[in-house]
């Protein structure tokens, strides 16, 4: 689909945990096009950066940041650094998720599934609420395995 072409529709800037695979993939590409910026946001630096190259052949403007969103710490770091480099975020979209049927534990002593697909959703909401709360029409989304 071609990027809008109306001047009524403004470009937006959208985070998505978990973009660089699956449905949180599909919807950076989606959005990349209609004409958005996209962060994508993954734990592994290389699969994000194939993503992006992926992403970026089809047009738009997406970038790949690395982030462990199951420590409280990862968690911080991310954020942190996201609010540094960014004035405001119209859409954040959390997707990040896993799924292991083993007692696998975070750095943090979590069960991996609570800190990734609960907690970290939480938390990096709360982090990046001003930069949504400097946004002209801001949007929280959360994507959940059905």
């Amino acid at each position: 689909m071609p990027p809008p072409t109306c001047c009524n529709v403004r470009m937006k800037h959208i985070l998505i945990t978990g973009g660089n695979s699956g449905i949180g993939k599909e919807a950076a590409r989606q959005l990349l096009a209609r004409g958005h910026h996209v962060t994508i946001v993954g734990r592994d630096q290389e699969k994000g950066q194939r993503a992006v190259a992926e992403l970026s052949a089809a047009g738009g403007k997406v970038k790949f940041m690395a982030a462990d969103l199951s420590t409280i710490a990862g968690l911080r770091r991310f954020a942190d650094g996201f609010i540094a480099t960014h004035q405001a975020l119209d859409v954040l979209i959390l997707g990040a998720g896993m799924l292991v049927t083993g007692e696998v534990r975070t750095a943090d002593d979590l069960h991996a599934v609570f800190a990734v697909n609960y907690l970290s959703r939480f938390h990096l909401a709360e982090r990046l609420k001003p930069l949504l709360t400097n946004s002209a029409d801001p949007r929280l989304i959360l994507l959940v395995a059905g």
